[in-house]
């Protein structure tokens, strides 16, 4: 199975992919491990053209546009190439670009949100139109659909899968060097995650 994972925020201003993926670390932290089980394609848009493999991962650095208007034709040619039998999306702000890729590109499409209200203006008349191409939307609550499926956004509920916004992984370490990093030496320590 190929997967390609894109995100259509355009980072105009980086031209470091380094730089780009040590910004968002707890993005990608799940990479590796999804990899292991599939050919995975990241996409990130940034002003830098190029390709590396790290690990079992493709990344494709490509340009693009910060336009909400934006007719992304080169790149959706371009992920058609790939032959992708999965597309996650982030985010629901690019309303258009989501409707033409499920257009131009013959794949499966999920759509994970990430935040965020129901436009009221543009986007929401897009969005109605763009869920007649998406196979599924990742959510990290169900509680969070009942605004998307009150404004039409979201259709059939069924299609709404649940999964944790960010990922991350802990390796193990000795607890006494730890603690005296940490400064914590004495007493019980509390953590809180939520």
């Amino acid at each position: 199975m190929i997967i390609v994972d894109l995100n259509y925020y355009y980072h105009s201003k980086e031209d470091d992919p380094e730089k780009l993926h040590r910004k968002h670390p707890q993005t990608s932290g799940h990479f590796p491990f999804l990899a292991e089980q599939v050919e995975l394609h990241v996409v990130k848009l940034l002003n830098y053209v190029g390709q590396e493999k790290i690990g079992n991962i493709h990344y494709h650095y490509l340009k693009g546009e910060s336009s909400k208007f934006w007719l992304p034709v080169q790149l959706h040619k371009y992920l058609k190439n790939l032959k992708p039998d999965l597309i996650i999306v982030h985010g629901f702000v690019y309303p258009l670009q989501i409707f033409l890729l499920g257009v131009q590109v013959k794949a499966k499409i999920l759509v994970q949100f990430h935040g965020g209200k129901v436009s009221r203006h543009f986007d929401l008349p897009l969005m109605k139109v763009f869920r007649n191409v998406l196979d599924g939307y990742f959510f990290t609550s169900s509680d969070l659909i009942k605004t998307y499926i009150r404004h039409g956004v979201i259709a059939d509920e069924k299609r709404v899968y649940e999964v944790l916004e960010g990922s991350s992984y802990f390796l193990k370490k000795d607890k006494l060097q730890a603690r005296e990093a940490l400064g914590l030496l004495n007493g019980s320590i509390f953590l809180w995650v939520g």
